[in-house]
Formats: C-alpha cells, structure tokens, sequence
C-alpha cells in the first residue's frame, strides 16, 4: 500500500492511509459481530481516531509555524545574483538533457543574475570516450569528435544548465569555435 501511494505528497499519503485503516477496521469490525457475536472494535477505533486527530493537528500546527518562519524570513542577498564561477569565455560544459548530460562547447557569458547565454554552440559528436572533457579543453578537440553546426542564435541558459564548466584553450578550439564577432573578454 505504501509503494502504491508513494506519488502522493505526504498529506495526501496520510489521508489515504488513514481511509484504507478505517475501511479495514470498520469490516473487521462487522465480520466479528456477524461471526462471533460482537467484537469491541468501535472502542479501538474511536482511540485511533482521536489518536489520528491529535497527530494531525501536530502536523498542521508544524505547518503552521514553518510558513510563519518562511513568511519572516529574510531573503538572502545572493538568491538571484548567480555564481561568479563562470567569466566570459570559451567552455566545454554539459548540459541537462532528457535525464542525461550532453556535452557542448561554446562562448558563454553572463546575461543578468542567474541569467547566461551561450554564442556558437556546438555539441560534440565523440567517436572515442578515452579523451576526458577536462583534457579535450586544454588541449584541443579529439580528432574522433566531429560536432554539429554551430547554433545561429544566443542560447538561454542559468546556471543550473551549466555543469562542470572547462575553459578551454582558445586557440586550440580555433577551428572548431572561433570567437564571436564583437565578443568581449
């Protein structure tokens, strides 16, 4: 029952476990009476229920005093500043995608905040998974990777798109990603 109801948020959990111990009791309860003469289940089933009561009632008092808190928290400053991990430049970086990262190269710089966007981004097309990221930045594409046409237009992206950024050699991605028109170090 537990497994089944795991997709549903905690509350909702709770009511339907609740539900489904009751629906229990109550047909305990009349299969005792119809086969054995009687059976003091409602007893146990008032104590649970005042026991369910009590419990919840903790529970929406707990949510009450965390929205309380959240509600007088004070923001943090840096919430929407983004990291300065990332300066202008020429990165391999992977990216999230459909439960997987992929691998791309490109000009990012920052836009505003949490805000980046990548000029002339391509993706790898590795032939060879011997080469690691790290070493094809700093020394140049693999002669196994091919890569796709670059992408016309500034890409989108925050910096929670942006995973384990390498800066890589500008001159030895040249051929590959040569520097954007206008682009500013």
């Amino acid at each position: 029952m537990t497994v089944l109801l795991s997709i549903y948020d905690e509350h909702t959990r709770a009511v339907m476990e609740d539900a489904a111990a009751d629906a229990g009791r109550i047909i305990a309860a009349q299969m005792a009476r119809l086969l054995f003469g009687g059976w003091p289940a409602y007893a146990y089933a008032d104590a649970d229920a005042y026991a369910y009561a009590d419990a919840y009632a903790y529970t929406y008092a707990d949510a009450d005093a965390y929205a309380y808190a959240d509600a007088y928290a004070e923001p943090s400053p840096r919430v929407f500043e983004g990291g300065s991990h990332v300066k202008p430049g020429l990165y391999l970086f992977a990216t999230p995608s459909g439960g997987r990262a992929v691998l791309r190269v490109g000009w990012i710089r920052r836009v505003e905040g949490d805000e980046y966007e990548v000029v002339s981004q391509r993706t790898p097309k590795r032939g060879e998974y011997n080469t690691m990221p790290g070493e094809a930045a700093a020394k140049g594409p693999p002669s196994a990777w091919k890569f796709t046409e670059p992408h016309p237009l500034p890409c989108p992206l925050t910096r929670y798109h942006i995973h384990h950024p390498w800066p890589c050699d500008e001159k030895a991605w040249a051929v590959v990603c040569p520097r954007p028109e206008g682009w500013e170090s």
